[in-house]
């Protein structure tokens, strides 16, 4: 399977060519970052548990402490800044990353995220198309007033990756009281993670 630089890059290759591609999808590099390095390359320990920690504190009670999230921001080629996600396990040494998402905001223009995401969708359903592909909508657990909301697709492959193309609207509240906003995220991960997500407490 040939490197891909990032993923824009991979979108690109996906319209504009027709690669052949391996049955797993952890290839896939986020400016370099791709599934299964280390974080500890990119952040230190204490940030890392320091992110976990807040991140626990926002929400996801719903959910063992398996794994944690961790936020942060690279600069790419382009001098752009990457805003990115990962989930590792809080009690590994190494702190491998099982799932990357890449965050594009679209705060106060959900209209604008939704056609974004129907134009990602439509390229991958038409290059994935022997991947199961499922569309769900659902109110986020964290936000009892019901107005915080995620829009999936989701593209499920035989070894159990996933890729997940998702816009994400939040609750005024919650945007004020934790500084969120509403994004696009375009998210790969690992079988583990997927039955973690799978499986609330």
């Amino acid at each position: 399977m040939k490197k891909i630089p990032n993923v824009l890059i991979f979108l690109f290759f996906i319209f504009f060519f027709n690669p052949v591609f391996a049955a797993t999808l952890l290839d896939i590099d986020f400016n370099g970052i791709k599934i299964g390095d280390s974080l500890l390359s990119y952040m230190t320990k204490e940030e890392i548990l320091n992110e976990i920690e807040y991140n626990n504190s926002i929400g996801q009670h719903y959910l063992t402490r398996e794994f944690g999230e961790v936020y942060h921001e690279v600069i790419d080629s382009k001098n752009n800044i990457m805003h990115l996600a990962f989930y590792v396990k809080p009690n590994d040494k190494h702190f491998y990353i099982h799932f990357i998402r890449e965050i594009k905001i679209f705060d106060n223009d959900f209209d604008s995220c939704m056609k974004y995401r129907d134009k990602v969708d439509h390229l991958l359903k038409d290059y994935y198309y022997n991947a199961e592909r499922e569309e769900i909508s659902f109110n986020m657990d964290f936000d009892e007033s019901g107005r915080s909301q995620s829009h999936n697709i989701n593209f499920l492959f035989d070894s159990g990756d996933f890729i997940s193309i998702t816009c994400q609207k939040y609750s005024k509240l919650y945007k004020q009281e934790y500084n969120l906003v509403d994004q696009f995220n375009f998210a790969l991960g690992t079988k583990d993670i997927k039955m973690w997500f799978m499986n609330p407490i």
